[in-house]
């Protein structure tokens, strides 16, 4: 099957629009960040919304993605009881444990 030349642009376009979003992002949050200890510790510069997302693009990264589906082939309903039910479990825990004083 052959690809048409507008497809191809199109993704193009698309892509670079979507690298561009993220490079505005990514100054924005480096001029808010003055030192080490902002960066390292989330201090007030970073909100409580960026941080969850921080979090969470973090959790759902690619790794996310390849390994534990070979994990759960392999382990099978031990695995998959691990990451389906006791992972979010106690990530979720975990946030509400560490983030309470916080709130």
């Amino acid at each position: 099957m052959e690809v048409s030349k507008e497809v191809i642009l199109s993704t193009w376009i698309v892509v670079l629009i979507y690298a561009c979003i993220v490079l505005f992002f990514v100054v924005r949050g480096a001029l808010k960040t003055k030192t080490l200890s902002d960066y390292a510790t989330g201090s007030l510069a970073f909100s409580p919304s960026m941080v969850g997302l921080s979090l969470a693009a973090s959790m759902t990264s690619a790794a996310t993605f390849i390994i534990n589906p070979g994990w759960i082939a392999i382990y099978g309903m031990g695995a998959f009881i691990a990451f389906a039910i006791t992972l979010p479990l106690a990530a979720y825990l975990s946030l509400i444990v560490l983030t309470k004083g916080n709130l």
